[in-house]
């Protein structure tokens, strides 16, 4: 945990790591206490992940990580699968919760859909991994999916070569990827959705390439009193490209439910 202010999960979303907010969870220390970690299985994670892992069982993973911390109650902030753990951490420990902000995330319900382009897109990491003369040229290419637009050449390029980086210092098994996988495609919260009880944004981009926005105006729409805010030409993790954008949103957000609720206020 580093920094000042209110506590703040960061969670991320599938076969990413702590290294991949590329220096946005630095920038919200000056604003919050900020709390990163890798997901089971993935970087220095302690506990190995497994083929009937569950969506539920990563938040209560985020659970473990406050007490261990000794965080009564905290914001979390979770992209793509990483709002899929919030929206499940909101469902089984409300007490816990200040608030939640989810971006570009879904139910599994809904993401089953895209389960055969998910499987296709797993298949190409594997051939990559397996043949090294195709990593920077895949890197190029996913970071199109990741980024919204009027993202130059440069800095695609830029990004893919950030992203080579990470994976070779740490490289997951593709196992790894596959279990988080099937953990999103059995996550189906759509029936409990309405029991969500603590302060919730939704935020949506609009160029979004791997989940639909539609889903996030689904969420919008059935949690009680969530908002919604849409970054225009965004695309699927907008920390990439938005960060500041990202972060004044959620300097926002965080600010009104503090000062709202006073008393209740995320802390240690």
């Amino acid at each position: 945990m580093r920094g000042t202010g209110p506590v703040l999960v960061l969670i991320h979303g599938m076969s990413s790591k702590v290294e991949h907010w590329l220096g946005f969870d630095q920038e919200l220390a000056k604003d919050f206490r900020v709390i990163t970690f890798n997901h089971r299985g993935f970087g220095d994670a302690a506990r190995p992940s497994t083929w009937t892992m569950t969506i539920e069982q990563l938040a209560d993973d985020v659970l473990n990580i406050l007490d261990q911390l000794q965080v009564e109650k905290a914001h979390l902030f979770g992209i793509s699968m990483g709002g899929m753990v919030a929206m499940a951490f909101g469902l089984q420990h409300p007490h816990r919760c200040a608030s939640l902000t989810i971006v570009n995330s879904s139910i599994g319900s809904h993401l089953n859909r895209l389960a055969p382009y998910r499987i296709q897109h797993l298949a190409s990491t594997a051939k990559q991994l397996i043949n090294p003369s195709l990593r920077i040229g895949f890197w190029e290419r996913r970071v199109s999916l990741f980024l919204g637009r009027h993202q130059t050449d440069k800095e695609r390029q830029a990004l893919a070569a950030t992203l080579l980086e990470i994976n070779r210092a740490q490289k997951s098994r593709l196992s790894n990827r596959l279990k988080q996988f099937l953990a999103i495609s059995r996550f189906s919260c759509e029936e409990r959705l309405k029991e969500i009880s603590v302060p919730t944004l939704i935020v949506k981009s609009t160029h979004d390439h791997i989940v639909p926005p539609s889903h996030s105006d689904f969420l919008a729409r059935t949690i009680p009193g969530a908002e919604l805010i849409v970054i225009e030409n965004g695309g699927h993790v907008p920390v990439f490209d938005r960060a500041d954008e990202v972060r004044d949103i959620l300097v926002r957000w965080v600010a009104r439910i503090e000062e709202a609720t006073p008393t209740e206020a995320a802390s240690s």
